[in-house]
């Protein structure tokens, strides 16, 4: 499991950095300062759970001087704080990835609540039920039967 966990680590590290690198080759760092931040913090992340995975496999030998695991896992931290702190590329990618959203109308639900949802489509609707009684009585019949839902 261990192995296998590491392994998805870094293929997706891997991956991250080839299309960072990519975005950068093909715009400009700008354009792909979101996922350089996402590569800062990633990287310092993988390099501690594989390396405490690989400790881990070996047990004591890993801890030892014999195998450069221990150095590897140690540095981690370090590494994590080299092109600063993790929760300053956290903040910026957080600030970059919701810059492209709007804010919710709703001023204290999400824009996909529900019930909310569901008042605009039956007001969105309701000239057609006005216009057909049949209907009307078929969407109060799904509503009764979802009401539980609320």
């Amino acid at each position: 499991e261990k192995i296998a966990d590491s392994y998805a680590a870094i293929r997706m590290l891997r991956l991250l950095v080839l299309e960072t690198a990519w975005k950068i080759d093909n715009s400009s760092t700008k354009e792909a300062r979101t996922d350089i931040a996402t590569v800062k913090f990633t990287m310092a992340k993988v390099l501690q759970e594989v390396s405490f995975n690989a400790l881990h496999i070996l047990g004591s030998l890993g801890t030892t001087d014999l195998t450069p695991l221990q150095a590897m896992y140690a540095s981690a931290p370090t590494m994590g704080l080299a092109d600063g702190a993790d929760e300053v590329h956290k903040a910026t990618v957080a600030r970059r990835v919701l810059r492209d959203y709007k804010p919710q109308v709703h001023p204290y639900w999400p824009s996909e609540y529900i019930p909310a949802k569901r008042e605009a489509a039956w007001a969105k609707f309701e000239p057609k039920f006005e216009a057909d009684p049949q209907l009307r009585e078929s969407a109060e019949a799904y509503k009764k039967y979802f009401a539980w839902r609320r």
